[in-house]
């Protein structure tokens, strides 16, 4: 999915950016899709580049790569997704990210794992967004523990229409009107109120067609019926 987005929407008229590039997945898929249409253009990669012991075997040993000493793998990164296209990285923590270089054409999401991470990503990247040329991918909508997630673009369904999805976890935006920064701090503002929020997650659930969706919709109303409070993703289970 992100290959084709990348190779066959963009046109260069804004940036391409991955929110949560981990050991760079997305990031490479981005910049293959990226350098069939266009040498040359930059993929812009988020995240802290590292990794905590308890999930080096699983994500590195096991697929192959050399023993990591240390968390910091920002040069492991490097090296998995030079040979895909031109990457920049920016390192950091998401909730003090700022995006100051122009518009933007492909914003990928896998990053809004809290409630202050969503309305940090919100506030920083959607008024660069362009009305009927920007792509929003959010990678965990189908996930039932980013409840904040489907609020928050369902709150803004006229400005951010849902137009694809994958099976499951994910789904794909277009920007159909500009985000101001008053239109963004309104949704951040009324989403507040937990039960807006599960109306608004039940109208998300009502808009698909097919079971499997529906369920993941549904999934998100349970997991918050059961931890009405949760601020971060590790606060919910079903």
């Amino acid at each position: 999915m992100l290959a084709w987005v990348s190779e066959n929407w963009s046109s260069g008229i804004g940036a391409v950016i991955d929110l949560g590039s981990f050991l760079g997945g997305s990031t490479a898929h981005l910049a293959y899709g990226l350098n069939r249409s266009q040498p040359g253009r930059i993929v812009h990669a988020f995240d802290q580049f590292t990794i905590g012991d308890e999930w080096k075997q699983a994500f590195l040993y096991d697929r192959g790569y050399p023993e990591l000493i240390g968390n910091d793998m920002l040069a492991l990164f490097k090296q998995f997704v030079e040979k895909f296209g031109d990457v920049v990285t920016h390192r950091g923590q998401i909730e003090d990210a700022e995006w100051t270089e122009g518009p933007i054409e492909i914003l990928f999401v896998d990053i809004c794992k809290s409630w202050e991470a969503t309305r940090h990503v919100m506030r920083q990247f959607y008024p660069s967004l362009l009305p009927n040329e920007s792509l929003v991918i959010h990678q965990d909508f189908q996930h039932f523990q980013q409840p904040w997630v489907v609020a928050t673009t369902q709150y803004l369904k006229d400005y951010l229409r849902l137009v694809s999805y994958t099976e499951e976890n994910s789904a794909i935006f277009l920007c159909t009107r500009s985000l101001s920064p008053e239109i963004v701090e309104r949704a951040i503002y009324n989403t507040r109120d937990i039960q807006v929020v599960f109306r608004l997650l039940q109208q998300a659930h009502d808009q698909f067609p097919y079971a499997r969706q529906r369920e993941a919709m549904w999934q998100h109303i349970v997991a918050l019926e059961r931890h009405p409070n949760a601020q971060n993703t590790w606060d919910l289970n079903i």
